[in-house]
């Protein structure tokens, strides 16, 4: 399962084939961290920006054992993406499908059967 920063980038992950749920924001609650506490091995994925940094120092710290971040890379053939939204949205259709699954398939993720 990955975790995200926002309800569209959440939305973006489904749509290339994978589960994800969203903080609404980089400062989660006490809430959302005991239910984050009950996924398995959650994977975080920051957005590329300075917010995007706090949140990945904030959930290392406050995940009882928290699982190594999913960069997205912040420039792909010369767009800057700061989120998982900027995949789907700024790059031409498929490639930021594809980036995408090749970053999962890197950890060992296959994307869902529909």
């Amino acid at each position: 399962m990955f975790v995200v920063e926002a309800p569209l980038d959440a939305i973006s992950i489904d749509q290339i084939g994978f589960d994800a749920v969203a903080l609404h924001g980089t400062n989660p609650s006490k809430r959302q961290k005991d239910a984050l506490s009950r996924l398995k091995m959650p994977v975080f994925i920051k957005d590329n920006d300075p917010a995007g940094e706090a949140a990945l120092v904030a959930w290392q710290a406050d995940s009882p054992s928290p699982t190594q971040p999913l960069d997205i890379p912040s420039v792909i053939d010369g767009v800057r993406i700061k989120d998982p939204n900027d995949l789907l949205c700024k790059l031409q259709p498929g490639v930021g499908e594809k980036v995408f699954q090749k970053l999962a398939k890197k950890r060992g993720w296959k994307p869902r059967r529909c």
